[in-house]
């Protein structure tokens, strides 16, 4: 039951992944066709502005095809041992929050508050962890009640156990105490068209990918959720 969970995730999952960007290059190349015939019509003053616009637009379509790339390059990477090489992780969650910010109607209207504190590297595999960060953001912008809400991350070194620790809160509707126990559980979703595997690829890859740890130490119903990952450093570097 469990194997058949994991496969029925997993296909739902790669449609859910690569829904977005597919979305996206298909409104860009309507938006493209229209550039087009104004740069065809365009008067010879007007042509350089219409050329501009058209640049733009073949640079949001890169963008999103190089999101279909790194889409590959993960599902790619499950199942085998991934590539980890000494990084630090405020870059990624740094640019994974920008990734949202620029698609801000399509998640929602959501305020991301940081307090990165300067910490060692860790043994790191960018895009992998990339999509922990994903996964949890979205959960949390899932439990935004109104659409809009609080998302706060942040970053220590745990000297005492060399470990880097972060921090990722909302002030969404929190989970239910029966589920917490489920929710990193292949095949476990609260959600109406969920597919159940994003938090059990969230732990797969800080757990077993990268030696640390994930947890939830605080939920409460109407209050939010707190989830902490735990990751080995590079002690050497601080």
């Amino acid at each position: 039951s469990e194997q058949r969970s994991i496969w029925v995730g997993m296909a739902k999952e790669t449609a859910h992944q690569l829904g977005t960007p597919l979305s996206s290059l298909s409104g860009w190349l309507e938006l493209m066709s229209g550039r087009v015939h104004d740069l065809v019509t365009a008067t010879e003053d007007m042509r350089h502005e219409a050329g501009q616009s058209v640049d733009q637009v073949v640079g949001e379509m890169q963008q999103d095809m190089g999101r279909l790339n790194q889409i590959a390059s993960r599902f790619s990477q499950i199942g085998s041992v991934p590539e980890l090489k000494p990084a630090d992780v405020r870059d990624v969650i740094n640019d994974t929050v920008g990734y949202f910010k620029g698609r801000g109607p399509q998640f929602g209207r959501h305020e991301f508050v940081l307090d990165l504190q300067a910490i060692p590297a860790v043994p790191l595999n960018a895009e992998l962890m990339g999509w922990v960060f994903e996964n949890l953001f979205k959960n949390a912008m899932d439990a935004m009640v109104q659409q809009e809400g609080c998302i706060r991350i942040g970053t220590s070194f745990d000297e005492e156990r060399h470990r880097v620790r972060i921090l990722i809160e909302d002030n969404g509707r929190g989970i239910n105490a029966e589920n917490l126990a489920r929710v990193f559980q292949p095949g476990f979703s609260t959600k109406k068209r969920g597919w159940g595997l994003g938090l059990a690829f969230v732990r797969r890859i800080v757990e077993e990918y990268h030696g640390g740890h994930i947890h939830i130490p605080r939920s409460e119903q109407g209050a939010g959720t707190t989830f902490e990952i735990n990751l080995p450093a590079r002690t050497e570097n601080v």
